[in-house]
């Protein structure tokens, strides 16, 4: 069975004959007909990241996270080569392409957002996408439209806040009524940045499992 690195080489052929074939004008190509092997080559690079989440699945099995040097490695040896590939048929493609038709926008907008697209390549601790956060602040973005209790932008800066930190608990697996009623509590006490900081959600969970390990012990009969 060929995999998506496999079929790289006859992917990059089509798509040079499909930009030549665009470039030269003849009728019946479509520039969508040319993006479905960007799309290819980008199914390659997600291909790649599903390795790299088989393996971090691996680990996990074993205790253990998977090593960010090996997510570093596996970026640079299989998803760079595809990515400045895909760069490459971008720029021979671009200078010829009418910026206003809908593939010189769409040439235009990957060519804008190269630097963003490719940082994962030298950082391996961020995704491959922003697909988890947007995920994340979803909720937020489909109810905003009925919250209408901010007074003013200062007022809007602390639901954002207190969003953040609702979002925040649950990334580390904190429960988010415990953690704000625990840090209520105790932030009028914090007086410097070093407190405030040990109230952050990453910092209180151990406090918070214990806490929680009091309320549900067995209370001894009296």
């Amino acid at each position: 069975m060929s995999t998506p690195l496999d079929d790289l080489a006859a992917v990059e052929r089509e798509m040079q004959h499909e930009a030549t074939m665009l470039r030269n004008g003849p009728a019946g190509i479509s520039p969508w007909d040319t993006l479905k092997w960007a799309a290819r080559i980008e199914a390659a690079r997600e291909g790649i990241e599903g390795q790299i989440k088989a393996l971090r699945a691996e680990y996990q099995q074993h205790g253990e996270p998977l090593p960010l040097e090996t997510v570093l490695q596996l970026r640079q040896e299989k998803s760079k080569p595809i990515l400045e590939k895909f760069k490459a048929w971008i720029d021979q493609l671009l200078p010829a392409t009418p910026p206003n038709s809908a593939l010189g926008k769409a040439l235009g907008y990957a060519t804008r957002q190269w630097s963003k697209l490719v940082r994962h390549l030298d950082h391996p601790e961020i995704p491959v996408d922003n697909n988890y956060s947007e995920q994340q602040i979803k909720h937020f973005a489909t109810g905003r439209k009925s919250w209408l209790f901010s007074y003013d932008a200062s007022s809007a800066q602390a639901s954002a806040n207190l969003f953040s930190l609702v979002t925040t608990c649950r990334v580390n697996d904190v429960e988010p009524y415990a953690y704000l009623n625990y840090l209520f509590e105790h932030l009028p006490e914090a007086t410097t940045v070093e407190h405030v900081e040990a109230l952050l959600p990453w910092n209180l969970k151990s406090v918070l499992d214990e806490l929680k390990k009091e309320l549900n012990r067995p209370q001894s009969a009296a």
